[in-house]
């Protein structure tokens, strides 16, 4: 069993969260990406995370110059408020 895998076959929320910017920039390899697509199509929690991640890739590549790291940070944290209705972690 791959590390990323959990029993049968399954992964969970945990490690969808924690790929999930490598998977919608197309960098997983293709079984791990495939687990993934799965789970954000079962997973609302997911799916919801995948979509505010989407989004705000798009906006952001409409602009000429890179956001800076804090703007970044709070889009996260927005996006975590959204799918977690929850405040934000301070890391």
């Amino acid at each position: 069993m791959k590390p990323w895998e959990i029993a049968r076959g399954r992964i969970n929320c945990m490690h969808v969260i924690s790929v999930l910017q490598e998977y919608l920039d197309g960098t997983l390899d293709h079984d791990q990406a495939k687990q993934i697509a799965l789970h954000i199509e079962d997973c609302r929690r997911c799916g919801l995370e995948a979509s505010v991640f989407t989004q705000i890739k798009s906006v952001l590549q409409g602009f000429d110059a890179p956001a800076e790291r804090e703007t970044l940070e709070h889009l996260r944290q927005f996006g975590e408020r959204l799918v977690y209705q929850s405040e934000p972690k301070n890391d």
